[in-house]
């Protein structure tokens, strides 16, 4: 049975003085028992789901075209997906000097003999270390290099650190 009423109770539902027209109480003079607390909800154990293995062979999907540029998507072993590209046909050498003599307004001998010069001065500067960011604006080197071996003495030739 609930707690009797006194001139001075307060609503254990309100926390203020009784009044009249308090709700809960009752013409026997006693507040009724509050309402049991209901019991937490049980929440249920975290468990990761297991890693699904990428397909062994994936259905390709279909390339994505941009208007120069062709690639085609696939997904990656690590997760997400990854591009690569859509090869054209090869240019031959004739072709691209007889552009680019075009775009110069010189022979295409003349362009090959300049274009040999450029790639033999870049190769020489790239062995030597130097480099260049922005040349003219369009083109950009420098040197690179890799490799590894089993002590910091392993490295003897440019091929060791794949230079």
């Amino acid at each position: 049975m609930g707690e009797p009423l006194k001139w001075n109770s307060v609503s254990p539902e309100t926390g203020q003085p009784l009044t009249w027209d308090q709700k809960g109480a009752t013409w026997n003079g006693h507040w009724p028992d509050p309402p049991p607390i209901p019991a937490p909800k049980k929440k249920k154990p975290f468990r990761r789901k297991a890693k699904s293995e990428p397909a062994v062979d994936p259905e390709p999907i279909p390339p994505n075209l941009m208007s120069t540029f062709k690639y085609n998507t696939r997904q990656n072993p690590q997760g997400g997906f990854t591009t690569r590209v859509v090869l054209g046909e090869p240019v031959t050498d004739a072709t691209l000097l007889g552009l680019i003599s075009g775009t110069a307004s010189t022979t295409p001998e003349v362009a090959e003999a300049v274009i040999r010069a450029l790639a033999t001065h870049v190769k020489a500067c790239s062995a030597g270390c130097a480099y260049t960011k922005n040349f003219l604006g369009i083109l950009g080197f420098q040197p690179t290099s890799g490799g590894t071996a089993e002590s910091p003495d392993g490295f003897h030739n440019a091929a060791d650190i794949n230079a």
